[in-house]
């Protein structure tokens, strides 16, 4: 029996009372054992208290919570749920407790299980993503935390799935949205090398132009003139012959100056050893340019056997230089 006492400084404390009847020379007592269970009921009202939390909490959570049989025969087996397990997949709560928890995975997420419980069982927790079916046959993304409890020696795992939907489809529209920018930078990049590649023909074309029509020009100016200077200097009067030979040997040098200028404009356009021969030695012929303008020494080292590039990768790399 169970009761209360009170000891010297007033305080109540619960005991536990066992009393037995004794007879002793032909007299009848009765015997009492009280026990101070004060420790044992402190005990029970913390298991109590404790209950409460775990069902105020297992109750209240915005997370699907399940307690599932990790051990055989009934590996699997959904032993509880909270309301929130059974609305977020279209089930009563007492439907969703004769389910094991196979039956709520995809066939992808289920094929996965084994290995991941025995992942689960060597690390003690664990997380990881799931889909879920529900009734309706709908899909549920899960984010899962899982961890083996252990309740009166037998094995089970306690998992936290929180619907992860909404965060999904932010990561597919973020996809989504990379592949379109990645699609536009491919056609900007598209436009880009096209654009170069227009400019690049026209600057061949204005190239060889100046090297050919206006360096035709330019030597047969030169052509002309020398015949002019012939023709001046058999000129007998000095003072006729004199100035005119200055201004045609002016005009000689001024014509040499306009034919190398002309040559550095084609050059600097585009040179036409670039298409005529190649990379390798256009890059050669600028470094010869260079120590040329410069006055100083340059020199360029390539292996023997240059592997051979198409016209965009050989301008490319000839504007880089």
């Amino acid at each position: 029996m169970d009761s209360v006492h009170q000891r010297e400084d007033g305080t109540i404390y619960p005991v536990e009372i066992h009393s037995n009847y004794v007879r002793f020379e032909d007299q009848e007592f009765k015997l009492d054992f009280v026990l101070d269970i004060s420790a044992e009921h402190e005990a029970r009202n913390q298991l109590r208290d404790s209950e409460e939390q775990y069902r105020a909490l297992f109750g209240n959570s915005a997370d699907a919570i399940f307690l599932i049989d990790v051990e055989e025969p009934n590996l699997g087996a959904i032993v509880s749920a909270n309301r929130i397990a059974a609305e977020m997949h279209g089930y009563t709560s007492e439907e969703l407790l004769q389910l094991k928890i196979d039956d709520l995975d995809t066939e992808e997420s289920a094929a996965q299980a084994p290995a991941r419980v025995r992942k689960l069982l060597d690390r003690g927790i664990l997380n990881f993503e799931v889909d879920h079916r529900r009734r309706d046959g709908s899909i549920i993304p899960m984010d899962v935390t899982a961890s083996i409890v252990s309740l009166k020696g037998h094995k089970f795992i306690l998992a936290i799935n929180r619907d992860i939907t909404q965060r999904r489809q932010t990561e597919q529209i973020r996809a989504a949205a990379q592949a379109e920018v990645t699609r536009h930078l491919a056609s900007v990049q598209a436009l880009s090398n096209r654009l170069e590649t227009v400019r690049e023909e026209e600057r061949k074309r204005i190239s060889r132009e100046i090297h050919d029509e206006l360096g035709q020009i330019l030597t047969a100016l030169k052509m002309n003139l020398h015949g002019i200077e012939e023709h001046v200097l058999r000129l007998t009067d000095e003072k006729i012959r004199n100035p005119l030979e200055e201004r045609v040997v002016e005009a000689d040098a001024l014509t040499d100056e306009t034919i190398q200028a002309v040559r550095e404009i084609a050059l600097r356009v585009r040179p036409s050893v670039l298409d005529e021969l190649g990379l390798i030695p256009a890059i050669r012929q600028e470094c010869k340019r260079f120590s040329e303008k410069a006055e100083l020494h340059c020199s360029i080292t390539t292996d023997e056997e240059f592997p051979a590039l198409d016209d965009a990768t050989s301008t490319t790399l000839f504007r880089l230089c």
